[in-house]
């Protein structure tokens, strides 16, 4: 190894360990396996050969699902970092065989009315489900709106900036605010449309627009909501077309609108 790297061993260790290895000991790196730059990509790479082998299929990056014999789904699985959230009626029956192979420590079990803070999300267990929200992250963010100019949020943030009004001083704090702001959209749909307008002058910003963002931001603070989920038997994909979109009321869609259903539903009373 060209560089030195130095590995600093967790607080808490699992008992049995030679005695040399104390938790918070740091200790020299002599030798790597592989370079340090593929770690990530080739320990996820054993993830996912080893997560196969146990029965599970990945949907997209991170996101594995085990289905029965009739090709339902019985379990979802979320891979993030080296955290792991199993959902599924038995989540420790689908885990085990990960625990076993991997070595990994003690399951916690997201108890009815607990919470599990996920990148920046909350993840609460309910009666009838989960609900995940963004309220303790969105509450972090600081906004002085004393230092804004002013103003109500208007149709006149999808015009395009009028020459001049351009600022490439403003580039950092727009992406800054887009970033922020697009993370927020995961939990509160209701946000997107003006947002993705906003995101397209992430790279040459006027005044208007940053504060277009953070306007955008404190609306999403007064108006967060968790979205909610619940069992949903045999679920169904509903599409509905339309040509038009009314800002002032914001109904339409300029496109498509989908629904999750039960097959129970009749579509007649969406």
């Amino acid at each position: 190894m060209k560089d030195e790297v130095y590995v600093r061993l967790p607080d808490k260790l699992p008992a049995g360990l030679p005695e040399w290895m104390k938790a918070g000991s740091v200790f020299h790196l002599n030798k790597a396996m592989y370079g340090l730059k593929d770690a990530p990509r080739l320990y996820t790479q054993s993830f996912r050969k080893m997560t196969k082998e146990e029965g599970w299929e990945e949907l997209r990056e991170s996101v594995f699902v085990k289905k029965d014999e009739k090709g339902e789904i019985i379990a979802i699985m979320l891979m993030h970092m080296d955290d792991l959230l199993i959902f599924a009626a038995n989540p420790l029956i689908h885990f085990a065989p990960i625990q076993k192979r991997l070595k990994m420590d003690e399951p916690e079990l997201l108890e009815e009315g607990e919470s599990f803070e996920y990148v920046g999300m909350t993840l609460t267990r309910t009666h009838k489900g989960y609900e995940i929200g963004q309220k303790a992250y969105l509450d972090s963010i600081e906004i002085d709106e004393k230092k804004l100019l002013g103003g109500r949020l208007n149709a006149s943030l999808l015009e395009p900036p009028k020459e001049g009004e351009v600022l490439e001083d403003l580039i950092p704090l727009m992406q800054k605010c887009t970033g922020v702001t697009g993370w927020v959209v995961c939990t509160l749909p209701s946000i997107s449309f003006l947002f993705s307008e906003l995101f397209r002058w992430s790279t040459r910003p006027s005044a208007e627009k940053v504060e277009g963002v953070l306007r955008l931001l404190l609306h999403a603070q007064e108006t967060e909501q968790p979205l909610v989920f619940t069992p949903c038997h045999n679920p169904k994909i509903v599409d509905f077309h339309d040509g038009s979109f009314s800002l002032s009321r914001g109904e339409g869609g300029a496109g498509y609108e989908a629904f999750l259903v039960d097959q129970s539903e009749s579509i007649g009373s969406i």
